[in-house]
């Protein structure tokens, strides 16, 4: 088994997608240590992988992320970018002071 580091890219119901900086995909669970640590896995966590088989991987760890957002889950965020309508339906200042 080969240990690696990825990015979390997509999370389904504790199924999560992580790829490599080699641009390799891997499908597969966190270990539940981290559950009891208090560590959930967040889209766009960095993490420390191994790979048993071709295309699956086992989350061990949760590297330690710079910023997070809890709705939406999302950690490591550079940017973020909110769109609003301007005419149709009417502009609302207070929802966009919200959010």
């Amino acid at each position: 088994m080969t240990e690696m580091t990825g990015r979390i890219i997509k999370g389904v119901g504790g199924l999560y997608t992580v790829v490599t900086e080699d641009g390799t995909f891997y499908k597969g669970k966190a270990r539940g240590i981290l559950r009891k640590e208090g560590k959930k896995p967040y889209i766009g966590d960095f993490a420390l992988i191994t790979s048993p088989e071709e295309g699956e991987c086992i989350i061990e760890d949760i590297l330690e992320r710079k910023n997070s957002l809890i709705r939406p889950r999302v950690a490591n965020i550079d940017c973020a970018l909110i769109v609003f309508a301007a005419a149709e339906p009417a502009l609302s200042l207070e929802l966009l002071d919200r959010f």
